[in-house]
């Protein structure tokens, strides 16, 4: 049995004495992600315990030690525990007696390899411990070790189970990458990628964003185009030869910008790709601002920058820029986030009120006001409201 050192990030103490309180009604483990993580050596988001006490036997503990419990999910299993600063989901053993697809009629059990045959990696099917003792009953410690992602037993049936671990298979394939496939999952999650049509838009747009920008993204998108899985994500095929020199960053939306500018039409995609993936209002207006306007930003040409920055806010110039880092890894765009940090936007002096006063009406202020504007960034924000009112005047006079 492999043995391992439970990291520091862990609150031991607290699962310490969690475990002791279980164990008046059964064992307690560490299971599923967390396991896999501690590993690899990664930090862990969740701690998910399982044990062999039965829900009732959970609910009548933390009572009687004044825990507040939640039975989140106590028809399944499942109570939530608030432990001060932690919370922790304890989850009984089970076994499926019927399955209808995400939904599963379940039956308690004390047998841990029975539960873990309902998980659908084997990198996720192993549990753990308090002594670092690794349970793992289906090779998931080879398949880390030689980056396999593999379904636990037959690939279609823990697919017919929940569909959504097609893109699962995908996302885990974009933490580990390599050469190492296991056919029979891959021929499985190829099969029944058109089912994906019956997900929620939500919970793909959940995996999409935490695939794109993770280590091996791109790999994971060319695998994903050449398995005829990405079809089913309602948007066109990438260019990958584009995205093969891209440097994708930890945020989601700004890779997600760089795949579809990288598409023949990336308005269209935008669109597709909200419908699909159920984007919220901010995100939709965030992407459509990365895929619809290229802006010229170099560090040799500080008045367009600036102009970039007056009209699009800090904030979203700093998206430019990043978006801009990820299609173009190997330019120098130091100075322009310095300027983005240190920019100050200054008031402009001209108002709709001032110009109609010229003789300008309706539609006309707004073009004009546009047309000051560029001069007076031009002038790097030096011109005055008298000179600006000059100008105008000018203009108005040549037009007429």
């Amino acid at each position: 049995m492999t043995k391992i050192n439970i990291p520091p990030n862990i609150p031991l103490e607290l699962i310490k004495k969690l475990f002791n309180l279980l164990s008046e009604a059964g064992e307690s483990r560490l299971v599923g992600g967390c396991v896999r993580d501690i590993i690899c050596g990664r930090i862990s988001d969740d701690v998910d315990i399982a044990t062999t006490a039965l829900p009732e036997q959970v609910l009548k503990i933390f009572s009687e030690h004044n825990i507040k419990a939640i039975p989140t999910g106590i028809k399944h299993g499942t109570i939530t525990g608030i432990f001060d600063q932690h919370i922790l989901e304890i989850t009984t053993l089970r076994k499926d007696v019927e399955c209808f697809g995400r939904h599963a009629v379940v039956e308690f059990t004390d047998n841990w390899q029975e539960d873990a045959s309902r998980r659908d990696f084997t990198i996720n099917a192993m549990s753990m411990d308090l002594e670092g003792n690794i349970y793992d009953y289906f090779g998931g410690i080879d398949d880390l070790k030689n980056s396999l992602i593999r379904f636990v037993g037959v690939a279609e049936k823990r697919i017919q189970e929940d569909y959504l671990r097609i893109l699962r298979y995908f996302r885990f394939y974009s933490y580990f990458g390599g050469n190492n496939i296991d056919r029979q999952s891959l021929t499985a999650v190829s099969k029944y990628a058109p089912q994906m049509a019956t997900l929620s838009g939500e919970r793909i747009r959940r995996e999409m964003f935490k695939i794109i920008k993770n280590k091996y993204a791109y790999d994971t998108i060319k695998f994903m185009v050449g398995n005829g899985i990405w079809e089913h994500l309602n948007c066109e095929h990438p260019n990958l030869a584009k995205l093969c020199g891209y440097k994708f960053c930890s945020e989601a939306l700004i890779n997600l910008a760089a795949i579809i500018r990288s598409t023949s039409d990336p308005i269209l995609n935008c669109r597709n790709i909200r419908l699909r993936w159920r984007l919220s209002n901010k995100e939709m207006t965030t992407l459509e601002m990365l895929c619809s306007k290229d802006y010229e930003l170099n560090s040799n040409n500080d008045i367009n920058a600036k102009k970039a920055l007056y009209f699009l806010g800090k904030q979203s110039f700093l998206m430019q820029l990043k978006l801009k880092f990820v299609e173009e890894p190997n330019k120098d765009l130091s100075k322009l986030f310095e300027l983005a940090e240190n920019f100050i936007t200054p008031v402009f002096p001209l108002s709709g009120k001032d110009v109609r006063k010229i003789g300008f009406e309706g539609k006309e202020i707004g073009k004009i006001i546009l047309y000051a504007t560029n001069a007076w960034i031009n002038s790097n924000f030096s011109l005055k409201k008298e000179e600006l009112l000059e100008l105008v005047k000018t203009y108005y006079i040549s037009r007429a």
